[in-house]
């Protein structure tokens, strides 16, 4: 006769479902609104309304996950409190201190609070990411459809969300980034040919009318999940033969790789579609869309004060636009000596991190640092990233798990 399974493991596997749920359940709906409003005329008219409907939608959501797990989310990290309490302080002080930074930071404490702030403490007190990869690998699919009816609304209609000269979509992109890094994730893990397909359509929908930036992340998990299973333990020679010979292909492609991307793009056109990643990369010299000259802005306007920086929202508030990436957000609100150290410590607790974790956290930790470390460089900003304050959750679960004295997870709770 079975023994039935502890009933305090049952309670600790319901809280994560839970939480796990609540966290997905936010990003995925938000990234499907985000989606389609770019797209369809009159969802895009009513965006305020939907915006506030989600807002009460996911603090239900959140509510209940927060009942049903209060044993879990009374209990208190130290590190954790101390990371808030450091938050909290920073946007306190810049509101002191820096009064032009007042209004940008009022504006972006409705986003920065529910979507980043309470979904990063939320994912802090997982003892588990097996129901985070759960749930995101089914809800993948979801964004995935989104994006695709959008990019037919878009091809019929244009764009009705930016500006003509833009023509891409900002959201949708980051929306069909998740959905396509999920999808990868599942066929590196499964070897389906169906994952394979619905990810490539995923980023033919992101270089079609979407922007480059997300292609660096998924560039960046391909590269490095090749490469493991290229030359990892279980490798064999017919494996490295093979992506020797793949490697030599993509180098043939390479010689002619601007004739290619004139010929793709001359029959896009035919069928009126604009790329603006194909364009962008046509262009003669690395065209940054501004990015060098926000930089070099910034860079000026912090060497008069280095030391104190611009505090929450500063450079929103001196040059009407963020930063653009994230390191250097980081060097605009805390000045080059507390923001350097900050990079430093982010960059050393990711790494070890990342090798203290056990091989499924790991997989895990793998997607977020290849969305947030190289795209860094060119955008997620500290508050305006969600993908940024997930990678802090998952940090915080995957230390917490490789301790001996956490909660084991019992394989039959979790559907293993």
């Amino acid at each position: 006769m079975k023994t039935p399974p502890d009933t305090g493991a049952q309670q600790e596997a319901r809280c994560d479902r839970l939480l796990s749920f609540a966290v997905c359940f936010q990003i995925s709906i938000v990234g499907v609104k985000n989606s389609l409003v770019q797209g369809i005329p009159e969802l895009y008219n009513v965006n305020s309304t939907l915006n506030n409907v989600l807002l009460v939608i996911i603090a239900l959501v959140y509510i209940w996950a927060f009942l049903e797990s209060w044993n879990r989310i009374e209990q208190i990290n130290p590190s954790v409190c101390l990371f808030f309490l450091f938050l909290l302080l920073s946007f306190f002080c810049s509101y002191l201190f820096f009064p032009i930074n007042r209004s940008e930071i009022m504006n972006m404490l409705p986003r920065v609070v529910p979507y980043y702030f309470l979904t990063a403490y939320f994912i802090t007190k997982l003892r588990t990411t097996q129901w985070i990869v759960y749930y995101m690998t089914r809800f993948c699919y979801l964004n995935l459809l989104a994006c695709l009816v959008t990019c037919v609304f878009i091809y019929i209609h244009g764009h009705v969300t930016t500006s003509p000269w833009l023509s891409y979509s900002l959201p949708m992109s980051y929306s069909c980034m998740l959905a396509t890094i999920w999808l990868l994730y599942r066929f590196f893990q499964r070897k389906k040919l169906s994952l394979l397909l619905a990810a490539a359509v995923g980023i033919v929908i992101i270089a079609l009318f979407g922007s480059r930036n997300p292609l660096i992340g998924i560039t960046t998990y391909i590269a490095v999940k090749s490469f493991k299973k290229v030359f990892g333990p279980d490798s064999t020679i017919y494996k490295k033969m093979g992506f020797v010979l793949l490697l030599l292909f993509v180098g043939l492609l390479l010689l002619y790789f601007r004739e290619l991307l004139t010929l793709l793009n001359d029959v896009l056109l035919d069928v009126g579609v604009q790329s603006r990643t194909l364009k962008l990369m046509l262009e003669s010299e690395m065209n940054m869309t501004g990015r060098s000259e926000i930089h070099s802005s910034l860079l000026q306007v912090l060497s008069v004060n280095p030391l104190a920086g611009l505090g929450v929202g500063g450079d929103a508030a001196v040059l009407g636009i963020s930063s653009h990436s994230l390191y250097l957000s980081i060097l605009a609100i805390y000045g080059y000596i507390i923001g350097g150290l900050l990079i430093a410590a982010l960059l050393y607790v990711c790494a070890a991190t990342y090798f203290r974790a056990d091989e499924k956290n790991r997989e895990v930790l793998l997607i977020y640092y290849c969305l947030i470390l190289p795209r860094g460089f060119f955008g997620g900003d500290v508050f305006s990233s969600d993908v940024f304050w997930w990678m802090l959750g998952l940090i915080v679960v995957s230390n917490c798990c490789s301790r001996k004295n956490r909660f084991q997870p019992n394989n039959a709770l979790y559907g293993a």
